[in-house]
C-alpha cells in the first residue's frame, strides 16, 4: 500500500468517527457530560492561575534560608557558579542551570514552570545565604521537621539545627536499614538517593 492509499484509508476511518461522534452528541446525556467536562476545564485552569499567584506570593514574601543545591563549573569563562534553593518555600534556582545547560525549560513540570517565570525575572535572589552545599529535598525535609517539634524557633537556631543534622548525616555511616528509617522519618520519596554533602566543619557550627 502507498502513502496515498494509506492517506485516504486513514481518512475514511476519521470521517467515520467523526460521524459517530455526531449522533451522539445528539443524546441529552453526552450533552451533559461535554458540558460538564467544559467547565470542568475551564476550572481547572482558574485554579492553576490562583494556586501560580498563591506560590508566587509565597516565594515575594519568604524570608528564604539559601543552599547551595548545584556546584558547575564553566570551562570556557573559567567561574565556577552557585545554584541555590530555598529549604522554606522550596524555591529552586536548578530551574535556571536546566535551562542554560540543557534547554528544557519545555519539559518543566508546573512546578518548576512557575519557579522559572518567577525567578527569571529577577536579577538577584535575596536573603540567608548559607555556606551549605546540599541536595534541596533533603535540607527542605529536615528543616519542615525542626519546625515541627519547634514551631517558635527563629530561622537563626534553626539553621544552627539543620547544619548539626546534616553534619550527623554526612559524618555517621549506618546501614541500609538505618538509611530507610532515616527516609521515612524524614517523609522523603522511598528511592530517595542520598547526595553529597558540603557544611562547615564541627568547630563552625555553633
Amino acid at each position: 500500500m502507498n502513502l496515498d492509499e494509506q492517506y485516504k484509508k486513514i481518512a475514511k476511518k476519521r470521517n467515520n468517527i467523526f460521524e459517530q461522534i455526531n449522533i451522539l452528541s445528539e443524546d441529552e446525556k453526552v450533552k451533559l457530560y461535554l458540558n460538564l467536562k467544559n467547565k470542568n476545564y475551564l476550572l481547572e485552569k482558574e485554579l492553576f492561575e490562583l494556586y501560580k499567584q498563591r506560590k508566587i506570593e509565597k516565594y515575594k514574601t519568604c524570608k528564604h534560608i539559601l543552599v547551595n543545591t548545584i556546584c558547575d563549573y564553566d570551562e570556557i569563562e573559567g567561574k565556577t557558579y552557585y545554584y541555590s534553593g530555598c529549604i522554606k518555600c522550596g524555591l529552586d534556582e536548578k530551574v535556571l542551570y536546566l535551562t542554560d545547560r540543557f534547554d528544557s525549560k519545555y519539559n518543566f513540570s508546573s512546578e518548576q514552570q512557575i519557579m522559572y517565570e518567577y525567578r527569571n525575572d529577577l536579577n538577584y535572589l535575596s536573603g540567608n545565604k548559607t555556606d551549605i552545599k546540599c541536595d534541596l529535598e533533603l535540607a527542605s525535609a529536615i528543616y519542615k521537621k525542626i519546625k515541627e517539634s519547634q514551631p517558635n524557633i527563629n530561622d537563626i537556631i534553626a539553621l544552627k539545627y539543620l547544619k548539626a543534622a546534616l553534619f550527623n548525616i554526612k559524618t555517621k555511616q549506618v546501614n541500609n536499614n538505618r538509611k530507610k528509617n532515616r527516609i521515612k522519618r524524614l517523609s522523603l520519596k522511598m528511592d530517595y538517593k542520598w547526595k553529597n554533602i558540603s557544611l562547615p566543619n564541627k568547630k563552625e557550627l555553633n
